[in-house]
């Protein structure tokens, strides 16, 4: 699986690691570094991102693109939820995304595949990095965002 994130360009050393608390499919600080929101789409992840900045410019920011392998079996698709209602998934209510994250990382779950908050037409890929081989997961190219 193909995927992207936006990242500042201090993070760079390990790309995928997350630095804040909370987040929508992470409630605490550790799960923050275990927890990488990324992409197929890279515009989907500019989206996201502008928003967190507060509509500041993306200067600094670097677009990473990483290859995942990841096993088909132990990733939950939550597009199509029955647990879940999409503006439960992607409104400001936190509580549910991250009650069901908490519960399903706990379970070996490596990925989520959820609707982007920001691009209707996008949607993301939460990465769980203490289920994930970190041999499992290749830089493949950064790029600086103008």
């Amino acid at each position: 699986m193909r995927l992207f994130r936006v990242i500042h360009k201090s993070a760079l050393s390990d790309p995928l690691r997350g630095h804040h608390a909370p987040g929508r499919f992470h409630g605490t600080a550790e799960q923050a570094r275990d927890t990488s929101y990324t992409s197929p789409f890279p515009n989907t992840c500019i989206k996201e991102v502008a928003d967190h900045l507060g509509g500041m410019r993306l200067r600094d920011q670097i677009l990473v693109e990483v290859a995942v392998a990841v096993e088909p079996s132990l990733v939950v698709d939550l597009r199509q939820s029955v647990d879940a209602s999409l503006e439960e998934l992607t409104g400001d209510d936190l509580s549910v995304p991250q009650g069901i994250a908490h519960q399903l990382r706990k379970k070996g779950i490596q990925a989520l595949i959820v609707p982007s908050a920001r691009d209707p037409k996008g949607y993301n890929v939460v990465l769980f990095l203490e289920n994930i081989e970190r041999g499992c997961i290749e830089k493949i190219r950064e790029e600086i965002l103008e």
